[in-house]
């Protein structure tokens, strides 16, 4: 389980950067930040 989730943390710095490099660091950023919302929202809806 441990791999896993440093796998997906990998995974998810990469694809952070990729975003970063094409829209900005800012956009960036505010795009993660409403993504967490909507996530955390997801949860506690359930």
């Amino acid at each position: 389980m441990l791999s896993l989730m440093l796998a997906c943390g990998m995974f998810s710095r990469l694809v952070s950067g990729v975003i970063c490099d094409r829209i900005g660091g800012v956009r960036t950023l505010l795009l993660g930040s409403a993504l967490q919302g909507v996530g955390a929202d997801a949860v506690s809806a359930v």
